[in-house]
C-alpha cells in the first residue's frame, strides 16, 4: 500500500513539475495541464509497472 502511494505522488508531482516548466516556457495555460496531465499517466504506469516486475 505504502509504496502505491508513493508512486501516485510521485506522479502527481511530475505532473505538476512538467505544467509549470511548459507554462513558464512560455506555453498556454491549456497546453501546460494537457502535457503535465500525460507526464503524470506515464510516470503513474511506469512506476506501477516496476512495482508489479519487483
Amino acid at each position: 500500500m505504502g509504496k502505491s502511494l508513493g508512486g501516485f505522488f510521485g506522479a502527481i508531482v511530475t505532473a505538476v513539475v512538467v505544467a509549470a516548466a511548459v507554462y513558464f516556457s512560455g506555453g498556454t495555460a491549456l497546453a501546460a495541464v494537457g502535457w503535465g496531465a500525460a507526464a503524470g499517466a506515464v510516470s503513474l504506469v511506469a512506476t506501477s509497472m516496476l512495482n508489479s516486475c519487483a
